[in-house]
């Protein structure tokens, strides 16, 4: 299975739509975009997961090697709509605890916005 990405401005926070397997075959794409996303200095992401099936060691390792960037300049990362697999795949590594999650897009949106802001 392949990976879709949608990358997109909601306010102040970038939203990745993820739609498909993200493993070891489809994460450069994921990869370039999130440092890409760092470099720009945002810091405030909702990745929005209702079509991701699959999560694999290499999609978490790009989470994992951007969160402590994300965090260390304020920001956040966002889980929206994940699927029972995907979030077995959390907390069978204890990753649950290191990421909010949220049921909706909106529910994540209001999550990552700026405190005071519009988001």
């Amino acid at each position: 299975m392949s990976l879709q990405l949608e990358a997109r401005r909601e306010g102040d926070v970038r939203v990745f739509v993820l739609e498909g397997e993200l493993d070891a075959q489809t994460v450069g794409p994921f990869d370039k975009e999130m440092e890409a996303c760092l470099a720009r200095g945002e810091v405030r992401i909702v990745l929005d997961c209702r079509g991701l099936a699959f999560i694999a060691s290499a999609g978490l390792g790009v989470l994992m090697g951007v969160l402590g960037p994300v965090q260390q300049a304020g920001g956040i990362i966002v889980l929206a709509g994940v699927q029972a697999e995907v979030r077995r795949t959390f907390d069978l590594l204890d990753f649950s605890s290191l990421f909010p999650f949220a049921d909706s897009l909106g529910d994540a949106l209001r999550l990552a916005a700026p405190a005071g802001g519009q988001g």
